[in-house]
């Protein structure tokens, strides 16, 4: 099988080396070699991009590149960003890296819906895990790497186990099925019921990982279980940047989809069932639901287990510490918040 080509867009020789380092961390775990070619300027970049044999398998560019530092913020964002785009044209997956603390969350979105982003990572909150992850998973859904499965399907039923359970729920489901079965009849409910479970996919391709994670489908949502919780954590923010891709791009506010996701990590019972698919059982799930009808759209909500096993890079993410009430207020648990769109509220009630 042929190298992998990759191609790094980065002006700092620091970054250039923890940048190349990580990529091939990425594909040493997959036994895939690679060719990674680093360039340290936009003209280069661009020269670079626009070479197609051998074929680029995937680009990393950093944004403030040298030859933007003497123009206007606005000018230099387009400038770094026409290399996204390009590479989009010339369909190459590209993640985007960038030091900039200007950047704001509406500048993460433009990455994604406006330019074609696969991801964005910022330098000033750096997370190298999650570099690795990306990298992988985006090679995974071009079908360059092998996909990994979640380790449950393969161990042996009726046991416990400590696992991440993350609730996916959609926001006012049950009046936008009403909304569809009246106008438009039962064949339009089962077709939102299939975009959501495209989103749980898309969401769990972000991180590099199977449908395998999902344990239970509901209509408006999934029960998902985890080894770690920061694939939880990861697995909310590719589905939350998922869903809210779907939204920018609707003009109308009945077409927009707004969710909630809530996680909680602890012992869960496994045991089989006869499709083989293993059912599970705890409070940890009851947990995970509760965590999550107390989530605003766009939020994830962890419990304190899930919080305390995250590196400090996720960690800094969360909000306070803060006090959620169970069902009927019969029980309460101790929370945080990671407002992943911080958009979401407003834009879900405009």
């Amino acid at each position: 099988m042929p190298d992998l080509n990759i191609l790094v867009i980065e002006d700092h020789p620091r970054w250039q080396g923890i940048l190349q380092s990580k990529i091939q961390e990425a594909l040493k775990q997959a036994g895939r070699p690679a060719d990674i070619q680093i360039v340290e300027n936009f003209e280069d970049g661009l020269k670079a991009i626009e070479r197609t044999q051998p074929p680029w398998h995937l680009v990393v560019v950093d944004i403030g590149l040298p030859a933007d530092k003497v123009r206007r913020r606005v000018t230099e964002e387009k400038l770094g960003m026409h290399l996204v785009e390009r590479a989009r044209v010339l369909c190459v997956p590209c993640i985007v890296v960038s030091s900039d603390t200007n950047f704001d969350h509406q500048d993460v979105a433009d990455c994604f819906v406006k330019y074609g982003a696969c991801d964005f990572l910022s330098k000033i909150r750096w997370d190298s895990d999650r570099l690795i992850a990306r990298v992988r998973s985006i090679l995974q859904v071009n079908a360059l790497l092998p996909r990994q499965s979640t380790p449950v399907a393969t161990e042996k039923p009726g046991f416990n186990a400590m696992k991440t359970v993350v609730d996916v729920d959609m926001e006012a489901y049950g009046r936008v099925v009403k909304q569809l079965d009246e106008g438009a009849g039962a064949e339009s409910v089962a077709a939102l019921n299939d975009m959501i479970q495209e989103f749980v996919t898309r969401g769990l391709d972000y991180i590099g990982l199977s449908r395998e994670a999902v344990k239970k489908t509901t209509g408006d949502g999934a029960i998902l279980v985890f080894d770690k919780a920061s694939q939880a954590h990861w697995f909310a923010e590719g589905f939350h940047s998922v869903t809210w891709e779907h939204n920018q791009s609707r003009t109308e506010r009945v077409t927009r989809r707004w969710f909630r996701v809530g996680a909680a990590s602890g012992e869960i019972t496994i045991k089989p069932n006869v499709d083989a698919q293993p059912d599970i059982s705890g409070t940890t799930i009851v947990t995970a639901t509760r965590l999550q009808k107390a989530a605003h759209v766009g939020e994830l909500v962890i419990d304190v287990a899930t919080y305390d096993t995250l590196p400090k890079a996720l960690r800094d993410k969360y909000g306070n510490e803060e006090t959620v009430e169970g069902k009927e207020h019969e029980h309460t648990f101790q929370a945080r918040r990671y407002d992943v769109i911080p958009e979401a509220r407003a834009n879900s009630q405009a």
